[in-house]
């Protein structure tokens, strides 16, 4: 799947063109020129859990390439560090506070995947099954490919969050040694 980047909206609010806010000057786009700013982008779309900004990224080699534009304004509210540390802390979003009710390939694919947990983990608990994270990556992104997502880029650790979240204390993430 090409997910096509309007470069006439804003990334985060989907406005085009000029912002205008209350008795200020309009403010008008700007595009995504440093590799700092794209890094910054990716690392609040994943903790916000952003399925939409992570596709838009995904969509080019990288988000100066994509043409990626946004208000400044927008963007400093996107990327704030103070609110993305206490969504890391307090994990990532529920995936339809960001989203809404259309499912995207990254949920599509993720229901794939806990079905897949809920067969070989949860239903044979008594067997004492487990999977390593790096397998479970490895399905999540095969699952991507298969839902039209290009090369995609997705950390274990991020998987695991969203995993602990909606199995809620039915699984067990730990260290195993060899």
């Amino acid at each position: 799947m090409v997910v096509k980047t309007d470069v006439t909206a804003c990334l985060f609010c989907k406005k085009h063109q000029n912002k205008k806010r209350k008795r200020q000057k309009s403010e008008p786009l700007s595009a995504c020129m440093t590799f700092q700013a794209a890094e910054a982008i990716r690392e609040a779309a994943m903790a916000r859990n952003d399925e939409h900004v992570l596709m838009e990224l995904q969509s080019g080699p990288d988000a100066i390439a994509a043409e990626i534009h946004y208000h400044r304004s927008c963007y400093g509210a996107y990327t704030d560090r103070r609110v993305i540390q206490k969504l890391l802390e307090k994990g990532v979003l529920e995936e339809n506070e960001v989203l809404g009710s259309d499912p995207s390939p990254y949920q599509i694919a993720f229901q794939h995947l806990a079905k897949e947990v809920q067969q070989e983990i949860i239903e044979n608990a008594e067997s004492g099954a487990a999977i390593r994270m790096s397998d479970l990556r490895s399905r999540y992104v095969l699952h991507l490919e298969n839902e039209g997502v290009s090369s995609p880029n997705y950390h274990a650790g991020h998987l695991k969050v969203r995993l602990q979240q909606s199995f809620q204390g039915e699984i067990v993430c730990s260290e195993i040694s060899d």
